[in-house]
């Protein structure tokens, strides 16, 4: 029962998964610890040692948590086309802009109102 999920090892013993865990979980710990090292130590033998590369993957995936996805850079352009205005018309613009800001600032504030000049 190697490598065998705690409910499975239950099941083949005809006892509940707590039992098994309460009693035997010393042991579970060390020996999926145990498995996991002997895993590791083939994986990095034929994968750094021998040069297969699935196994030097599948390496560097687990133990330098490298990631098979490529990095996205995402680059966003935005272009605006502003319909051409001449500079009186433009000015205008500003000077409505100009007294809606200040009327909003006048509201927000209770201050009195400045003298546009």
């Amino acid at each position: 029962m190697i490598g065998c999920p705690i409910r499975v090892i239950a099941d083949a013993c005809n006892c509940s998964h707590d039992v098994i865990e309460r009693r035997y979980k010393a042991q579970l710990i060390e020996g999926r610890t145990e498995g996991q090292v002997r895993a590791l130590g083939k994986i990095y033998h034929k994968g750094v040692i021998n040069g297969e590369y699935k196994s030097l993957e599948l390496y560097a995936l687990n133990v330098c948590h490298w990631s098979t996805r490529p990095q996205v850079a995402v680059v966003t352009n935005v272009v605006q086309t502003a319909i051409p205005q001449s500079p009186q018309e433009i000015k205008a613009r500003l000077v409505e802009l100009q007294k809606v800001i200040t009327a909003e600032a006048m509201r927000q504030n209770d201050a009195p109102q400045l003298a546009n000049g």
